[in-house]
């Protein structure tokens, strides 16, 4: 079964160029340092999962041909990672109104019913529920997964304020929106994988405390020794070409429409 990983987007919250045409420190003549926000698509020749629906969502599937999607899966409440919510609503009519299945920790499920009840209760008839909740239970984390044709296992991740979720997918492994990881199951399932997407977006800045440093970047890889290293949800104020020459060995940066083979 051939499977591949997609960077749907590799940008953080604002996303490269921020709004208005900020580029900041990137260089705007490297398509590399154009960013959506932070998101995924893993795909078979027969199932499709998404990893977060950001503002950008519409944009990135509309640029990767994504015709079809088969669940989301959800890292955390934040908006940048949510925001797309309401275009899976596409995806349920091509499924013949069947609604989506969208995964959720508990803390990010009670957060979103505030904001998006409608996806999932219907509010009006001529607007029926796209989606359908799936809640991952605390035995859930650290196991494996079957949907469709696409194994993967989850694990909990320190986002400083919250809980965010890591994924396994092959030898592909997901770990955006944290500082390290709540307990032994992150190390257990990512050590020695061949990519490890991390984020990177404080890698330059000690005082910021939701996002890995250089430093703390070194140690995370030191621990899970993958073979490469590729860093998302960058800011503004880093450009592709200049990171990559200042990074360790087998670390680099990802870029919109990265696509790995898992």
């Amino acid at each position: 079964m051939k499977a591949n990983v997609t960077i749907l987007g590799a940008g953080c919250s604002a996303g490269t160029p921020r709004i208005g045409g900020d580029w900041g420190r990137a260089d705007p003549h490297n398509p590399k340092n154009y960013r959506t926000r932070p998101s995924i698509a893993i795909r078979t020749d027969t199932t499709t999962i998404i990893v977060d629906t950001g503002p950008d969502f519409r944009q990135q599937a509309t640029r990767e041909s994504i015709m079809n999607i088969d669940a989301v899966l959800y890292t955390h409440k934040h908006s940048d990672h949510v925001n797309g919510m309401d275009d899976i609503r596409s995806y349920y009519f091509r499924r013949n109104k069947r609604p989506l299945p969208l995964y959720f920790d508990d803390f990010t499920h009670t957060e979103i019913l505030t904001r998006f009840k409608y996806i999932f209760e219907s509010m009006d008839p001529l607007y029926p529920p796209t989606g359908v909740a799936k809640l991952w239970q605390d035995s859930d984390f650290g196991a494996a997964h079957m949907i469709g044709d696409i194994e993967f296992s989850l694990f909990k991740q320190d986002h400083t304020t919250m809980e965010s979720c890591g994924f396994r997918f092959g030898n592909v492994g997901y770990s955006t929106d944290m500082v390290d990881f709540v307990d032994a199951h992150g190390p257990r399932i990512l050590r020695g994988i061949k990519y490890w997407v991390v984020d990177g977006a404080n890698w330059a800045e000690k005082n910021l405390f939701c996002h890995p440093h250089i430093e703390q970047l070194k140690r995370l890889q030191d621990k899970i020794q993958p073979e490469k290293m590729y860093l998302t949800h960058l800011k503004n104020d880093t450009d592709y070409k200049t990171l990559n020459e200042l990074l360790p060995a087998g670390m680099e940066c990802a870029y919109d429409g990265l696509v790995l083979p898992c």
